[in-house]
């Protein structure tokens, strides 16, 4: 499933410019210390996202702050659920533009939670911001954390809790009359909302019964909606909702459940079913979702057989994949399997939906787009369109792998691919990490970043391309991904480089031309790598001896996995943890470095990142030691000094191991 990204809701212009005005006064004669933030290992970040190309259609303002204050970083603290919330709050021009948590004690699924308040923040640019439901302390800690950067104000408030309670608003399940219910065969599609947004099942009806139910789509964490699913059997063995959530998962728990009953309202015989109504499902398949035999579902007008049919459009950030339900020439729900849109737009956009629910049509010439999601509502009626095509054809059931899913998979090198060189062929076989910068053309609005890449050859030709990402920020991933792997309608450039083997003539993916070219950029850099020298060939220049080959190497050729201990300095406030890479030695050279991970948690990866592949300032250890084949002579990366270090000396314990087989073999 398909993450969304979650934006705030914004406040009320005029209450907003009334809020900031008086905060702003507020701060006068208030000197508010600025810091140069160097964020620790366990930072976690929630700046506001910016798009690397966002369309005058699908644009929101933001309101103009008035925070008396020089431009910089504000660290303030505040009390959360659990302990103590502390973040770090940029200014620039008299307006928030970023707010980062840089330690919290709360659960991390409520805190996630509660960084909503992040987006309204920034959005309104004033405190005066509701808090999320469900996560109450931690959404105050947050808030009160910026107040007391931005005023000093202090925070007096006392933790509710220790941080080994989960529990801090757990919703309730609503018990409902079911004992007597009876329902129509068939199958049934309901939704709820879970943590995270809208959670969308199929209810099986058979002889009457509940025989089957599978949750169609979610935006909750897997694991916690894993944990929650353990319920459906307990609905099914007693065939009744009435059932315990799963504990530390309540929210998913509460989605399924709600969902289910959504479902079943459309399945009742005797009167309406589970009257219990989530507050929260919008988009409750659609506007007529009563008893089957009582007459209160609109009649059918659609002249196709029953089934789900599946259809996909090109949205803003990739594919819309919608699944239309059709029973008794009734369009009982559309339900969306896959988006990467904003849910902002998306959201908006998602009125066409309701629409097409509502009308029962499949006519949908005359459909308008919403304004402000222009290419989102595009986006919906291509994949509507698309699924009332294939009912026409009566091609039902789940859609095919798309080509681009298929061919992007990649192989995995192995070390024997070193074993087998061909000196005949005119690159040398390997795995080469490149870096290239991706950088905005005229008609592109973003900050250029460091895009590095796993360029897989063998015979010449490239095989594969893996592990594409950029250090400019999640707002850009989208972007990549689309590059990469393309859409329904268009192949990304890796299939298309690897169907070629060669970064020739390859065209670029539309509203991800900038990706694309660097993409493509890096393989050709890894080609240039790969290259081989005259002395790599067994082919001899007019005169040249035998004895005019290289003499023996100093260093063994091969694939030598290593690890050290990366271990924090006077400055660096993290554990010490290992720190394990592939380092590839040809021709007495280091070619590649690979596979850096460490064991010392997620905390470290973006560190690890930063040192391994630089940023749009610093140039990454792996480019500079590749580069010059030897970790000797290595700058470390800025705020990543002990992770730089750790990849420079797991080189050199490489090094010093191929020494020794050299030595060996001689």
């Amino acid at each position: 499933m398909k993450g969304w990204k979650r934006f705030g809701g914004y406040t009320p212009i005029l209450a907003t410019v009334a809020v900031v005005a008086c905060v702003g006064t507020a701060l006068k004669g208030y000197a508010a210390p600025v810091y140069e933030v160097e964020q620790p290992e366990t930072v976690q970040s929630s700046e506001a996202e910016t798009t690397e190309k966002q369309q005058e259609t699908e644009e929101t303002k933001q309101v103009k702050g008035n925070f008396d204050l020089a431009d910089g970083f504000y660290k303030g603290s505040g009390t959360g659920f659990a302990g103590t919330v502390s973040v770090s709050v940029e200014i620039k021009d008299k307006s928030i533009v970023a707010i980062n948590i840089l330690s919290t004690q709360d659960d991390e699924a409520f805190f996630n939670r509660a960084k909503g308040v992040i987006d309204k923040i920034i959005a309104g640019q004033t405190l005066d911001v509701d808090v999320v439901s469900g996560a109450t302390y931690s959404s105050n800690g947050i808030i009160s954390a910026v107040k007391n950067a931005l005023t000093g104000e202090q925070d007096t408030s006392t933790p509710a809790t220790t941080a080994s309670s989960s529990n801090q608003s757990s919703p309730s399940i609503e018990t409902v009359d079911d004992s007597n219910q009876t329902w129509k065969d068939g199958t049934y599609y309901g939704s709820g909302t879970g943590f995270n947004g809208e959670v969308q099942v199929q209810v099986v009806i058979a002889d009457g019964k509940i025989t089957d139910i599978n949750v169609v789509s979610h935006n909750d964490d897997s694991s916690f909606m894993s944990q929650a699913q353990g319920l459906i059997p307990n609905i099914i063995s007693t065939q009744s909702t009435n059932v315990d959530a799963v504990s530390g998962a309540t929210y998913s728990s509460r989605g399924i459940i709600n969902a289910v009953r959504a479902a079943l309202k459309q399945a009742a015989v005797n009167g309406s079913s589970n009257d219990a109504d989530d507050s929260n499902d919008d988009n409750n398949n659609n506007d007529n979702n009563n008893s089957n035999n009582n007459s209160t579902i609109v009649e059918g007008k659609v002249p196709y057989e029953e089934g789900i049919y599946y259809g996909t459009g090109e949205g803003y950030a990739g594919d819309i994949q919608l699944a239309v339900v059709i029973q008794d020439k009734t369009i009982k729900a559309i339900l969306v399997t896959e988006c990467e849109d904003d849910a902002a737009f998306f959201n908006r956009a998602k009125s066409i939906i309701n629409e097409v629910l509502k009308n029962q049509s499949t006519d949908l010439s005359g459909i308008d787009t919403v304004s402000g999601a222009t290419y989102s509502s595009n986006g919906i009626v291509e994949a509507l369109k698309e699924a009332f095509k294939a009912a026409e054809n009566g091609n039902s059931g789940k859609p095919a792998e798309s080509e681009t899913e298929t061919e992007t998979e990649t192989e995995t090198e192995t070390e024997s691919e070193t074993e087998t060189d061909n000196k005949d062929s005119i690159y040398i076989d390997g795995a080469y990490t490149v870096s290239v910068v991706c950088e905005p053309d005229e008609d592109q609005d973003f900050e250029a970043y460091n895009l590095s890449m796993t360029v897989h050859i063998k015979d010449d030709k490239i095989t594969a391309v893996t592990d594409i990402v950029g250090d400019g920020g999640s707002s850009n991933d989208s972007y990549i991904k689309r590059a990469a792997e393309g859409n329904s309608k268009l192949p990304g450039v890796v299939t298309q480089i690897t169907k070629k083997g060669s970064p020739e003539e390859i065209d670029t993916v539309t509203r991800a031309t900038c990706s694309s070219n660097a993409i493509i950029e890096g393989c050709q850099k890894a080609l240039e790598a790969a290259k081989r020298t005259p002395e790599e060939t067994d082919e001899t220049e007019p005169g040249e001896t035998e004895t005019e080959k290289p003499a023996n190497r100093t260093y063994a050729d091969g694939i030598y996995t290593v690890s050290v201990v990366c271990e924090p300095d006077a400055d660096a406030d993290f554990a010490a943890y290992n720190l394990t890479m592939k380092v590839r030695i040809e021709n007495d050279r280091i070619t590649d470095i690979s596979g850096i991970s460490g064991d010392g948690g997620s905390d470290n990866d973006s560190y690890i990142k930063k040192a391994a592949q630089g940023t749009s300032k610093y140039v990454g250890v792996v480019t500079q030691i590749t580069e010059k084949g030897m970790p000797e002579g290595i700058d470390t990366v800025a705020r990543a000094t002990c992770s730089s270090n750790a990849i420079i000396e797991g080189c050199q314990k490489a090094l010093d191991e191929a020494k020794k087989l050299a030595e060996e073999g001689k």
